[in-house]
């Protein structure tokens, strides 16, 4: 246990709880621990292995940057919705089971998506004539003003991320394409589980 000795305050009352020297091999013990734990993350193994946390780690950070630039060209919806969004366009009527296919995304994230939408009055839902189980799905006028802000910024936006491609010296939207086509042929369970079984070293 962490002992803590109190002494009286001002006015007589107790002051707040001091550490004493027994305090300190807690904390050594816990700082030992978070840098082993940092160093673990950063060793090159665990960084090819933490391939999604890499991948939500960029995801986060492009979001947070593309939200400053929707609030800079006063753009009112936020970043995971933009694709829901460009894929209605102008003069289309889309039902969830088609923006589904066409963004090939589940249907419950693409409802919930359109959800956000409805309430911000930039698309609106209609029931099909002939299929009561059946809605689709355009813009309103306030929805087509921000998907010409929105189509716009996509433009931007591709143009940005060419200039980071060239930087970095990789082509991002190439490169997550044959990963993505090449883990399909063979996932990582069957390229984890195929590998010889090693002990674990401590």
């Amino acid at each position: 246990m962490i002992e803590q000795v109190r002494h009286p305050g001002k006015g007589g009352g107790p002051s707040p709880p001091i550490m004493t020297d027994l305090t300190f091999p807690y904390l050594q013990l816990i700082a030992q621990l978070i840098a082993i734990m940092e160093s673990k993350i950063t060793e090159p193994a665990f960084n090819k292995a933490y391939l999604g946390k890499r991948l939500q780690d960029l995801m986060d950070l492009t979001h947070v940057q593309m939200q400053l630039v929707y609030e800079a060209r006063g753009l009112d919806i936020p970043v995971e919705g933009s694709s829901t969004l460009q894929a209605l366009g102008p003069n289309k009527a889309l039902s969830l089971s088609d923006l589904a296919r066409n963004l090939a995304q589940p249907h419950q994230l693409v409802a919930q998506r359109l959800n956000k939408l409805l309430k911000r009055g930039l698309i609106e839902k209609t029931p099909d004539l002939f299929d009561k189980r059946r809605s689709e799905y355009s813009l309103t006028p306030a929805g087509l003003e921000q998907w010409e802000l929105l189509d716009q910024i996509m433009v931007d936006a591709g143009e940005a991320n060419q200039d980071l491609f060239d930087e970095i010296g990789v082509d991002l939207i190439a490169a997550l394409e044959n990963a993505t086509t090449t883990l399909k042929a063979c996932g990582l369970h069957e390229r984890i589980l195929r590998q010889p079984k090693k002990e674990a070293q401590i």
